[in-house]
């Protein structure tokens, strides 16, 4: 366990920069699936259908994961209206009422740990920090993710990956907050962000900036 963040992954030993640590194939897996009830019974293959083909000890792994879904008291409206938008179209497709809440925990429990490709349940357990020590990555060659460390890491340190590299790469503390809320409704407090929300870094801006003259002048460029 790790305080604030439930369970995460710990360095054992002492880790090489550049060491692959993980390469896992998703164990359910949708495909490119929509955020509603089509991802049930979609054109591929479902989120439950997938759910159902996996191993029992599979399905207790991920079933242990995190579902930022879980109380639906303190989510925000959109998401109540989207679950009850769930529970609707289940029940219009002549779903047994006895399974549909179990349908929308497994798909809470989906959208929350998916990657483009699926559901990783060893991935899943890598938290995030906005300054990770590894990073994810799809090997396509073999269907699976690979975590990969991009520092030294010393042994007990917390090995972390970023959720939403490069959406908030070079980002502000307050750009940063909102999208990991929106998207896994969690603040983060990785060493970045323990020191930004204090001060306003001028760094931002002028990279900001500098992006908005590169991509001006890719426009007016002319061949």
């Amino acid at each position: 366990r790790i305080d604030g963040k439930n369970f995460g992954c710990i360095a054992l030993k002492d880790i090489e920069k550049g060491t692959l640590i993980l390469k896992e194939k998703p164990q359910c897996s949708a495909g490119e699936y929509i955020h509603g009830p089509t991802t049930f019974y979609g054109k591929k293959k479902s989120v439950w259908t997938s759910y159902m083909d996996m191993s029992p000890e599979d399905k207790v792994g991920f079933n242990k994961l995190y579902n930022r879904f879980e109380n639906f008291d303190v989510l925000k409206n959109h998401e109540k209206e989207m679950i009850i938008d769930w529970k609707v179209s289940l029940r219009q497709r002549k779903i047994e009422e006895h399974l549909i809440d179990t349908m929308i925990e497994i798909f809470g429990i989906y959208i929350t740990n998916n990657f483009k490709q699926g559901v990783g349940i060893r991935a899943s357990r890598f938290n995030h920090s906005c300054v990770s020590n590894a990073e994810e990555i799809w090997n396509e060659k073999d269907g699976a993710r690979e975590i990969r460390t991009v520092t030294n890491i010393k042994i007990d340190d917390e090995i972390t990956i970023n959720y939403a590299y490069p959406t908030i790469s070079m980002k502000n503390f307050k750009t940063r907050q909102s999208y990991l809320l929106s998207a896994w409704n969690f603040y983060c407090y990785c060493e970045l962000c323990t020191n930004d929300q204090f001060y306003v870094d001028e760094k931002y801006e002028k990279f900001e900036r500098i992006k908005e003259e590169v991509e001006k002048l890719s426009r007016d460029k002319t061949f």
